[in-house]
C-alpha cells in the first residue's frame, strides 16, 4: 500500500517546532515594541510639557507686563483729574480735548502695539479715547467695563482678556481695564481700558515656535498654540495666517483644561485632524490654554526602524527554524510511516508482522510494544477459538436448562417478534412451541386482560415493568415482568417476558382479605354497642361516604385519586374511623350532658389511640384526621385546607351530617334543611368547598340515606 509523503502526525510536529521557535522572538519583539513605545512617549511628553511651560510663562509675563502698564496709566495724576471733572461734570469744555489729546500722544507712543485707551464713566459710556470717533459709545455690556466693579474686592478692578477686534476684522485684540478711582475717598468714578494688538501675543509664541523647528535642533514640533476661555484659537506658531483665528479649538485636551483648570498631556487628534502627542496647561490669570504638540508619526518613526531590523531577524529565524523543523519532523515521519504500515497488516489479520525501528526514544518503545502487542494478539485468538468451542457446549447444556424451568419465558425482538420461548410457555398458552416462535409476542398474549399496559410501560420507558394480567374468564392470574434489552447505544434490541402463575396465591389473599373485612366489622359494632345511641352511625357513614366519592370522581381534579380501590378502602376506613372510642371511659363516654373541657380533652384522644390501633394507610388517616377543619382549627394536629387527607374531609362531613340527623340524650334529631344550612354555613370553615359541593349534588340520597332503616 503506498504511503503519503508526510504523514500528520509529521505535519503537525513540523509546525509545532515553528511555532514554538518563533513565539520567543514574536514575544520579545512585542515587548520591546511596547516598552520603546511607552519610553519615547514618556520622554517627549516630558518635552512637550516643559516646552508649554515656557509658552505659559512668556504669556503670563505679557500679561502682567501690560496689567502694570494699565495700572500705571490708572494711577497718572492728570487722567484721573481730567476723567473726574469730566465725568463729575465740574471741569471747562476743553478738559475733553486735552485729555484725548494727552492720551493719543502720551501714552499711545509709549508701544506700537496699543492701538487705543479710553476712559469710561460709572454707566460705561466713553467719555475720552485716543480714538475720537470711540467717545460717546456705550460699552456697558462689555466684560472689560463690568468685571472691575464685579471683582473689585477680589482682583482690585482689574481685568485681562480677549475681545473680538472692530478695528482689524477677523482678529481678536487684547483688552486691558482698571477702576479709575477719585483722588480723595478713593472710590471709583469710572474705567480706564487699553487695547493692544493679538500681534504682540503671537509675537511671543511664533518665535519659540520656529526655534523648535530650526536646522539641525529640530524637535519634530508640529504646532504650539493658545486658546481663550471659550476655545477659541488666539495665537499659534509657525502662524497659518490670521484667517485661522477665533475658530473652535474643540480637541478633548483643550476642553477638558479649560473646564477643569488641570492640565493635560497625551494623544489626541488636533484641531486640524492630525494625530499628535500634545501637552495643554492652563493660564490661572487670564484662563486661557497653551498647546505645545508634535506629530505623532514623526514621534514613533524610531518604532518604524526597530520594526524593520525585527523583520530581518525574524526572517532569517524563519529559514533556520523551518530547515531545522523539516530534518527533525521528517525522522520522526519516517518512524510513525513504518509504525501505520504494520498497524494496516495486523489489521488485515497478519498477526507475524514486527515493525523495524532503531532509535533510543519513545517511538522504539511504541515500536516494541506495538511487536508486543501482536504476539498477545496473536496468543488471545488461540485461546479465544478454545474458549469459542467451551461456549457452544455452554449454549447446549443452557438450552437443556431453559426448557425445565417451570416459569413461562418469552423473549421478542425490536418487532414484537418471538425469537425464543421455553415449554412452560407453550403449554401456558396452549399452543405448540414451534407456533410460538412463529408469531408475535402481542397475539400470543394479547388475550390476558392487563398485558398491553405493562408492555407499553416497559418498552417506551426503556425500563423493567412488572404487574398482574388476568386470563379471559378470570380463572387464572399472572406476575408478568417484562425486561427490555437495549445496546450500548441505548437502543431497543428487544424484551423478555417472565410469567408466573400466581393463581393459587391471589386465591389465598382473598380468602385473607374477606376474614379481615368480618373482623373489622366486628370491630366497628364493637364501638358502636359503647354507645348505643349512634344506633347504626357507622353504616351510614359508609353509604354516605360511598356516595359522595362517587360525585366526587366525576370532577377531573379527582378522577385520578378516586378509583375503585380508593372508594373500597374508603368504605372500610369510615367503619374504623371512631374506633379509638374503645379507650374513652365509660363516665365520659355515656355522659349524657355537655362534657367538661377536661372531658372534651379525653374525648379528643380517640383520633390518636384509634391511629395506634389500626395497621393500613387510609384508615389510620381517616381515624386519626375525620377532626381536622379546613380552617386548621380542628384537632388533633391543626391542619388545613389540601393539608388533610382526602379520606378524612370526606368521611368528616359525614360524620357531622348523621351525628345532626341522629337524636342524642340532650337534643333532638336536626331536620336535613337545618343541617344542609349548617354545612353550607361552614363550607371554607370546617369542611372544603368541593366536600360541601359534592353533598348538595347528592343532597337528596343524603336525605333518603338518612332515614333509611340500614
Amino acid at each position: 500500500m503506498e504511503m503519503k509523503r508526510f504523514t500528520r502526525f509529521g505535519r503537525n510536529t513540523f509546525l509545532w517546532f515553528l511555532l514554538v521557535s518563533l513565539l520567543p522572538l514574536a514575544a520579545v519583539s512585542a515587548t520591546t515594541y511596547i516598552y520603546m513605545r511607552i519610553h519615547i512617549k514618556d520622554m517627549v511628553s516630558k518635552e512637550l510639557e516643559y516646552d508649554a511651560s515656557k509658552y505659559r510663562d512668556h504669556v503670563r509675563t505679557l500679561i502682567n507686563a501690560w496689567l502694570w502698564r494699565t495700572i500705571d496709566f490708572s494711577s497718572d495724576g492728570f487722567i484721573r483729574d481730567a476723567a473726574q471733572e469730566i465725568i463729575l461734570g465740574t471741569g471747562n469744555p476743553e478738559i475733553v480735548g486735552k485729555l484725548n489729546t494727552h492720551l493719543r500722544v502720551n501714552k499711545m507712543s509709549l508701544h506700537p502695539a496699543m492701538f487705543e485707551v479710553s476712559i469710561l464713566d460709572k454707566s460705561g459710556v466713553v467719555v475720552a479715547s485716543s480714538n475720537d470717533v470711540e467717545v460717546g459709545k456705550d460699552l456697558s455690556a462689555m466684560d472689560y467695563f463690568k468685571k472691575p466693579f464685579a471683582y473689585f474686592e477680589e482682583t482690585g478692578g482689574i481685568f485681562a482678556g480677549d475681545v473680538k477686534s472692530q478695528t482689524f476684522p477677523g482678529q481678536p485684540e487684547l483688552v486691558f481695564s482698571r477702576l479709575l478711582k477719585d483722588k480723595v475717598y478713593q472710590s471709583p468714578i469710572g474705567v480706564i481700558m487699553l487695547k493692544v494688538k493679538m500681534d504682540t501675543l503671537q509675537d511671543v509664541i511664533r518665535p519659540h515656535a520656529e526655534a523648535f523647528t530650526d536646522g539641525a535642533s529640530e524637535k519634530l514640533l508640529a504646532k504650539a498654540y493658545i486658546t481663550n476661555r471659550n476655545g477659541l484659537l488666539i495665537a499659534d506658531g509657525p502662524s497659518p495666517g490670521h484667517e485661522m483665528f477665533g475658530q473652535e479649538i474643540d480637541t478633548n485636551n483643550v476642553r477638558q483644561v479649560l473646564s477643569t483648570r488641570v492640565d493635560s498631556v497625551g494623544e489626541y487628534k488636533n484641531y486640524l485632524g492630525n494625530d499628535v502627542l500634545g501637552a495643554t496647561l492652563f493660564i490661572d490669570e487670564i484662563a486661557w490654554a497653551v498647546t505645545a504638540e508634535r506629530d505623532a508619526h514623526e514621534v514613533f518613526a524610531p518604532l518604524r526602524r526597530l520594526g524593520y531590523i525585527f523583520g530581518g531577524i525574524a526572517g532569517g529565524s524563519l529559514l533556520l527554524v523551518f530547515g531545522l523543523s523539516l530534518a527533525i519532523s521528517s525522522n520522526i515521519n519516517r518512524s510513525i510511516k513504518e509504525l501505520i504500515y504494520g498497524t494496516e497488516r495486523v489489521a488485515r489479520g497478519d498477526l507475524s508482522y514486527k515493525t523495524e525501528l532503531r532509535r533510543k526514544d519513545e517511538l522504539q518503545t511504541l515500536s516494541d510494544s506495538f511487536n508486543s502487542m501482536t504476539n498477545s494478539l496473536k496468543a488471545s485468538n488461540e485461546e479465544r477459538e478454545r474458549l469459542f468451542s467451551i461456549v457452544e457446549r455452554a449454549k447446549v447444556e443452557w438450552e437443556k436448562t431453559f426448557d425445565t424451568i417451570q416459569d413461562a419465558i418469552i423473549a421478542c425482538d425490536s418487532k414484537h417478534n418471538i425469537t425464543r420461548a421455553n415449554r412452560a410457555a407453550a403449554m401456558l398458552l396452549g399452543v405448540k412451541l414451534e407456533d410460538l416462535t412463529a408469531t408475535t409476542c402481542h397475539s400470543a398474549m394479547h388475550h390476558l386482560s392487563g398485558f398491553k399496559q405493562l408492555a407499553d410501560t416497559a418498552i417506551n420507558g426503556l425500563r423493567p415493568s412488572s404487574g398482574e394480567v388476568y386470563a379471559p374468564n378470570g380463572d387464572k392470574t399472572f406476575l408478568v415482568s417484562i425486561y427490555p434489552t437495549i445496546d450500548k447505544n441505548g437502543k431497543l434490541q428487544g424484551a423478555v417476558q417472565i410469567l408466573h402463575d400466581i393463581t393459587e396465591i391471589k386465591q389465598a389473599e382473598k380468602e385473607l382479605e374477606n376474614r379481615r373485612i368480618v373482623a373489622m366489622t366486628k370491630l366497628a359494632e364493637l364501638t358502636e354497642k359503647r354507645d348505643p345511641t349512634t344506633g347504626h352511625h357507622l353504616y351510614r357513614i359508609r353509604n354516605y361516604c360511598r356516595t359522595r366519592a362517587e360525585e366526587l370522581r366525576k370532577q377531573p381534579r379527582y378522577s385520578i385519586v378516586i378509583n375503585d380501590e380508593f372508594i373500597k378502602s374508603l368504605l372500610e376506613a369510615s367503619m374504623l374511623h371512631d374506633i379509638g372510642k374503645v379507650g374513652i371511659p365509660d363516665h365520659v363516654l355515656l355522659k349524657p350532658g355537655a362534657l367538661s373541657p377536661e372531658e372534651f380533652e379525653i374525648v379528643k384522644t380517640h383520633t390518636v389511640t384509634g391511629e395506634e390501633v389500626l395497621y393500613f394507610k387510609m384508615a389510620r388517616e381517616a381515624c386519626r384526621h375525620h377532626h381536622e377543619r379546613y380552617d386548621g382549627k380542628g384537632y388533633p394536629d391543626g391542619l388545613k385546607g389540601e393539608d388533610i387527607p382526602l379520606s378524612a374531609r370526606i368521611i368528616s362531613l359525614a360524620d357531622t351530617y348523621d351525628a345532626l340527623a341522629s337524636v342524642r340524650p340532650y337534643r333532638k334529631a336536626m331536620t336535613h334543611e337545618q343541617i344542609r344550612s349548617i354545612i353550607l354555613q361552614e363550607s371554607g370553615k370546617q369542611f372544603h368547598p368541593d366536600i360541601v359541593n359534592a353533598f348538595i349534588n347528592r343532597e337528596s340520597e343524603f336525605q333518603a340515606l338518612s332515614m333509611a332503616d340500614v
